[in-house]
């Protein structure tokens, strides 16, 4: 999504009563209700769309999936992308709420997404917090599933191991570059533990040769002691 679509979906999804794309007319009410840590009656709104106004392909496609990427934007978008520790206390409060509202309106629409699965990109993985295997393109969670046993499947530990996450509508055209971009950070990875086999390797050598130092040690104290027995 282009960035100032995006930036005008999340201005009107910040309001208190979004209008929403052509075509979705979202309904809204309000309820009061009691809120304990400010001790007194509050009205929020509630909306009749349960996306606010927008398809959750759209919000999906803003590429904000989690709370962490919520608060990226929020700071690059109103606060000069400072970091939370050049922030003033005031700041720091408003921060919070424009994350809680923001994150609060698009959440549902993510893990709806997430859950169900879109034709799109997935990534393959190895248990349920286990490393990357790759990435590919499928129509829904059982066919990645199925693509990810046939290509990924002899790297899994246990049959059944593997898990797909859905994190892109579309992009067929993509995947020959975020696959390479997977194989160089795997080339990498090997680099790395081939430097800490030879690490090792040269450890283990000089634990060998410190062995064999001290055996001669012995060798050579059992001599002097035969020499003064003489």
């Amino acid at each position: 999504m282009e960035e100032k679509r995006r930036d005008a979906i999340i201005d009107d999804i910040m309001t208190l009563r979004p209008k929403g794309d052509e075509g979705e007319n979202p309904v809204f009410e309000n309820e009061s209700y009691f809120c304990y840590e400010a001790y007194k009656d509050k009205i929020r709104v509630l909306c009749s769309h349960p996306h606010w106004g927008y398809a959750p392909e759209t919000l999906f496609s803003m590429n904000i999936h989690d709370e962490g990427s919520a608060r990226r934007y929020v700071l690059l978008r109103w606060y000069e992308g400072k970091t939370a520790h050049e922030l003033r206390a005031g700041q720091k409060a408003g921060v919070t709420r424009k994350v809680n509202r923001l994150w609060g309106r698009l959440s549902p629409a993510i893990t709806k997404i997430r859950k169900e699965g879109r034709p799109g990109v997935y990534n393959i993985g190895q248990g349920y917090y286990g490393e990357l295997l790759g990435t590919v393109y499928a129509q829904d969670h059982d066919d990645a599933k199925k693509l990810g046993t046939l290509f990924y499947g002899y790297l899994s530990s246990e049959e059944g191991d593997l898990r797909t996450t859905f994190v892109q509508l579309g992009g067929l055209d993509i995947i020959q570059a975020t696959n390479e971009k997977a194989i160089r950070r795997i080339e990498s990875d090997i680099t790395d533990a081939r430097k800490k086999v030879k690490k090792t390797q040269n450890a283990i050598s000089r634990y060998e040769m410190q062995i064999e130092a001290i055996r001669m040690l012995q060798m050579h104290t059992l001599g002097q002691m035969s020499d003064e027995n003489a």
